[in-house]
């Protein structure tokens, strides 16, 4: 029979595993360049902790846009020559702040009403010669 204690730590190891982090980074149909991936989450969005992600992978030497913001619902389509495709892009995000980086942590206060609220988040690589940029697919993010 498991102590009180030690079954306390087999629920929260349960609870912990239970939630992936890829399960509350959803990636955004319709969004992005065609054959791009998603920014990929390190972190669980968690109330009282820090989610850290990454920018879609680059072949440019430019460091990514990462993009913070509200999820577009429909996305908006970016047409050539402002993307780096011959067809339309999916911008995912209504943008609330961009940064020039390959990664991104941002706080998430301990508020429990935070629990449930969707931010997006999205990046883009950028061709310096054309200029044009390439946007990756764009994920919703769920705070649990």
């Amino acid at each position: 029979m498991l102590s009180l204690s030690r079954s306390s730590v087999v629920i929260a190891l349960f609870a912990f595993f239970a939630v992936s982090p890829r399960a509350q980074c959803a990636p955004i149909p319709g969004t992005g360049c065609s054959g791009q991936i998603a920014p990929v989450c390190v972190t669980p969005p968690q109330i009282g902790t820090t989610f850290t992600w990454r920018a879609a992978p680059c072949i440019t030497a430019v460091p990514p846009l990462l993009v913070f913001g509200t999820v577009l619902n429909p996305p908006f389509a970016l047409t050539p020559p402002i993307v780096c495709s011959n067809t339309p892009c999916g911008l995912g995000c209504q943008p609330l702040f961009v940064a020039q980086t390959p990664s991104l942590s941002i706080p998430i206060p301990n508020l429990r009403s935070l629990i449930g609220a969707v931010f997006c988040i999205q990046s883009a690589c950028v061709n310096q010669t054309v200029p044009c940029f390439l946007l990756s697919q764009a994920s919703a993010v769920t705070i649990i």
